[in-house]
């Protein structure tokens, strides 16, 4: 059985406690992928993407 994988989207400043291993992290402005598989700056096309490849969606 894999491990649930969530994408947790971050507006302001507000931080997630905890994620697991493997989670991405997207901060909304700028948009970029804090941690996860790859970092740095993303489109929204590689946004939609990362949404249709987790299991949730947790938004901070």
């Amino acid at each position: 059985m894999r491990a649930r994988r969530t994408l947790h989207l971050v507006r302001g400043e507000a931080r997630p406690a905890a994620v697991a291993d493997g989670d991405w992290i997207v901060q909304l402005e700028p948009l970029e992928v804090l941690a996860g598989d790859e970092r740095g700056e993303i489109d929204y096309t590689r946004l939609v993407a990362l949404l249709f490849t987790t299991d949730r969606v947790i938004t901070w």
